[in-house]
């Protein structure tokens, strides 16, 4: 006919066409009125007086005429060839595998022929595929007209008739039940078709066939290579314990991709399923699968209902009365049912018996709360094998004498595969294909490989670990995806929630909606409260995502607002650690970058502290990517590595930075380095080196034109002569540093300054002179609030005091300083106050006072994992719980 064969038309429900494969787009009401008018009557010329009497009714407007030719024309450029304007009216050809009501005509009159040649039980199949092809009312949703139009009616009433010819050829055959959900349907629709409902009496009036009996064991074979796991074994063998007396035991496992789910719960139910004396069933609702393939609730209710002995002929056709079948059958049965794969709670809800006795047990990389919310489920959430199941698993797969000959290796291997049970067995499957390679081999391939999925690529899509992946990242929404492939520029090793919102500049609230898309696709785990981890390998999948979707400019931007966010924060943060020392100001940045709420210091030692590996890796990552120079961020650290004797990281970083300054011949960064590296030098005992970089420092801000910094400098070049016992060359760099903080006007420099020579003349017996300048110093600073600088002063005025033997004035001026380092976080200062403390307990003779003050500083020292203070407080040995 006159349609192309990529042609189809819909009237029995929604008006809907496709012209060439491509939907037609029928936007306006007339047009859509006359489209259902023609296939409703297809292949009959429709006069423009009928489609007057269609659009209004019988009183017309004067121009109805023209505007009928106007749509007409309109249709035909939207139909295309099918619709022929022809002697003032329309029609469309079309054939039954172009229209479905004449594919609906066809069906019926093949079911009545069938009928006609006396094969009654043969016409009902037909008649309900003819029945089935109805998606609604004829042209639903152009009501009132498509409920009062002539021509809707008689197709309605076409649908009505063929029900009751269904219906006789039913009772004709006793194939009654097999066809009750299509009559209730037709029934619904034409409620006063008294014919039809009386049909439906007689049908209800037969007994339903008894199903029959049969234990299904439809459970896959048991993973003969599973190992470990036994914590999460034992966990489900609870359910059995006390499976409760009046409802279905449901639990339901979840975890990333890869993690072994599957395996986990075909090993269990293996195991469990003699406890289920009428059968297991099992399901893979592929609810992450590629392609489309997801096993609907319908679908696999029909393959339970058939596994339960109930015939094809009366499954129900609504997946509502399908459940209720399938919790029918199961009534008072013991049963065992695996959901495998699916894809939300909403995916499982149809699949859950009612009955007390049954256990279902569901796999799913969504953590399925409205299962434990709504039908009581057991969560449990899989996590990554221990290190031992890992090598068990290995020796499983590659045997014990090689795993064992090459235990470096193997290590090696687990750790490449980030101990994920997929990547493993993919690459022990290949390591086993050829057994002449040597482990060392294997884990050299996969080192190769690291940043990429390449060494966990397989033939088969559930075994390719970049395929399993892309299941869960195609189902994800289009910003969560862009925030997963955009986290992979992050360094790591984990994120909080505003570093992600300022990363992908976000606001933070939209942020937290995406960030929870990820985590419950299992992509991203929140490993702690608020922070966010990638496993290494979907780490890897992120970053060949974004290296093949997003542009490279794209990448530094999210870089630059992530360093920047954080600096922003850090800068936050320093100012309460370090309050009258404050870094320059930083320029306006991106508006969607904020710094987090940062309001004491407890919080600022507590963000440094969660933040210090991912300020690092930052620190490390800016370097050629970033406009922003990595010091400025390095800086900020200054303070909070002092304050928990962060020293080997203080100066690990501190070299990186340094070294980026001097390659992008940033003469202030490289000064600001130099000093941040010598004072890190200075703390650990290297003094030569710590000059050295000092005086380097020095001339750079000489140079600058930056007095401030310069006196600073000498200051600490000062600390470095008394470290040296060099102390009247400390006084002359103290001097000569509060010479350029009083011509700048730098009152905090001067106390620095004044605070430095304190110490000095102390040392050199002038200790009235040495309190006169505290007491100054100690003004200031209160002044300023700065409490931890306090503390300082403090502890070097109980030292004098100690020297004058005012050993009481020293005891109590000291818990001070101790009680202030306590409050601003200075747990090394704490520890070493606390020595100082039993040095003036001792010297008094009150040795059980100061035996507790030595074990205090022990203590403090230990709990806080400062090595480098345990060492300094042994080395003293004035002490006998010090050593020998």
């Amino acid at each position: 006919m006159g349609a192309d064969p990529k042609d189809r038309f819909s009237v029995l429900g929604p008006v809907r066409g496709r012209r060439t494969g491509s939907p037609v787009d029928v936007d306006s009401r007339p047009l859509r009125l006359m489209l259902a008018l023609l296939l409703a009557r297809p292949n009959e010329q429709i006069d423009t007086a009928e489609f007057a009497e269609l659009l209004w009714g019988h009183e017309p407007p004067a121009d109805a005429v023209p505007r009928i030719v106007q749509l007409a024309e309109s249709l035909i450029r939207l139909v295309g060839p099918a619709l022929v304007h022809r002697d003032g009216g329309l029609r469309i050809r079309l054939s039954a595998d172009e229209l479905d009501l004449l594919a609906f005509r066809r069906k019926a009159e093949a079911a009545r022929s069938a009928v006609r040649d006396g094969d009654d039980a043969g016409a009902v199949p037909l008649f309900v595929d003819a029945l089935e092809m109805w998606q609604d009312r004829c042209a639903a949703g152009l009501e009132p007209t498509s409920r009062l139009h002539p021509a809707f009616v008689a197709v309605e009433r076409e649908r009505s008739h063929v029900a009751r010819e269904m219906a006789d050829a039913a009772l004709a055959s006793g194939q009654s039940h097999a066809i009750r959900h299509v009559l209730a349907a037709a029934a619904e629709w034409d409620p006063a078709d008294e014919a039809l409902r009386r049909r439906i009496a007689q049908l209800d009036a037969r007994p339903a066939p008894e199903p029959h009996r049969v234990r299904p064991a439809q459970l896959p074979p048991s993973p003969w290579l599973f190992t470990g796991r036994d914590a999460e074994l034992r966990q489900l063998d609870r359910l059995l314990a006390d499976p409760g007396a009046d409802a279905v035991v449901t639990a339901a496992i979840d975890g990333m991709p890869g993690v072994g789910k599957s395996t986990l719960a075909v090993r269990w139910a293996r195991s469990a399923a003699a406890g289920f004396p009428d059968g297991q069933l099992f399901v893979n609702l592929r609810g992450f699968d590629a392609g489309g393939a997801v096993v609907a609730p319908g679908e696999a209710l029909t393959g339970f209902l058939t596994a339960l002995g109930v015939p094809h002929d009366r499954i129900p056709a609504t997946v509502a009365d399908r459940t209720a079948l399938f919790r029918s059958v199961a009534a008072g049965k013991k049963l065992l049912i695996l959901i495998d794969n699916a894809r939300d709670s909403d995916h499982v809800r149809p699949l859950l018996s009612g009955t007390a006795g049954c256990l279902v047990l569901v796999t799913s990389r969504h953590r399925l709360s409205g299962l434990a919310t709504e039908q009581g489920a057991h969560l449990l959430t899989l996590n990554l094998p221990s290190i031992e199941d890992a090598r068990e698993a290995l020796r499983r797969r590659l045997g014990s004498d090689r795993v064992d000959a090459e235990p470096a290796a193997a290590d090696d291997i687990i750790d490449g595969c980030g101990r994920l049970p997929l990547a493993m067995a993919v690459v022990a499957a290949r390591a086993a294909a050829h057994p002449e390679e040597t482990l060392t081999f294997v884990a050299d391939e996969i080192r190769a490989g690291r940043g990429t999925l390449d060494p966990f690529t397989a033939d088969e899509p559930g075994a390719d670990l970049r395929t399993v992946c892309s299941w869960s990242y195609q189902l994800l929404t289009e910003p969560a995806a862009r925030v997963f492939r955009l986290l992979s520029v992050h360094p790591g090793p984990d994120f909080s929630l505003p570093a992600i919102a300022g990363l992908a500049g976000l606001p933070i609230r939209l942020a937290t909606r995406l960030v929870g898309e990820l985590t419950r696709s299992r992509l991203l785990t929140e490993h702690r409260s608020r922070r966010y981890v990638f496993h290494d390998l979907i780490r890897a999948y992120a970053m060949e995502l974004s290296a093949t979707t997003d542009a490279d400019a794209d990448r530094d931007a999210a870089l630059g607002r992530l360093t920047e966010q954080l600096e922003r924060t850090a800068h936050r943060a320093n100012a309460l650690l370090m309050p009258t020392m404050p870094l320059e100001e930083l320029d306006g940045g991106e508006q969607l970058v904020t710094a987090e709420p940062i309001d004491d210091l407890e919080t600022a030692l507590a963000w440094f502290g969660a933040e210090q590996e991912v300020l690092e890796a930052t620190i490390r990552a800016m370097t050629g990517r970033c406009a922003r120079p990595p010091w400025r961020l390095t800086l900020t650290l200054f303070p909070y590595y002092q304050r928990v004797g962060a020293f080997p990281a203080w100066m690990s970083t501190t070299r990186w930075a340094l070294e980026s300054a001097i390659a992008d011949a940033d003469q202030l960064g490289e000064a600001h380095m130099l000093r941040m590296l010598a004072t890190a030098e200075l703390n650990v005992r290297a003094p030569e080196a710590s000059a050295e970089h000092l005086r380097s420092a020095g001339a750079l801000f000489e140079a600058l034109g930056r007095p401030v910094e310069r006196g600073y400098t000498l200051c600490y070049l000062g600390f470095v002569r008394l470290s040296e016992g060099r102390d009247h060359e400390v006084v002359e760099f103290h001097d000569a540093a509060l010479r350029l903080f009083h011509a700048a006007g730098h009152r905090r420099g001067r106390a620095v300054a004044l605070h430095g020579m304190s110490y000095c003349l102390a040392r050199l017996g002038e200790h009235d002179a040495a309190l006169r300048h505290l007491e100054t110093v100690v003004k200031i600073y209160e002044a300023d609030g700065d409490d931890h600088a306090v503390a300082f002063c403090l502890s070097l005025v109980a030292e004098v005091q100690h020297g004058l033997e005012q050993y009481e004035r020293s005891i109590d001026t000291r818990l001070d300083a101790i009680r202030l380092f306590t409050e601003t976080g200075d747990a090394t200062e704490v520890a070493l106050s606390h020595d100082r403390l039993a040095r003036t307990y001792t010297a008094m003779g009150r040795r059980a006072d100061a035996d507790r003050s030595v074990r205090n500083a022990l203590t403090i020292a230990e709990r806080a994992g400062f090595a480098r203070t345990r060492k300094e407080l042994r080395e003293l040995r004035w002490h006998p719980a010090y050593g020998p």
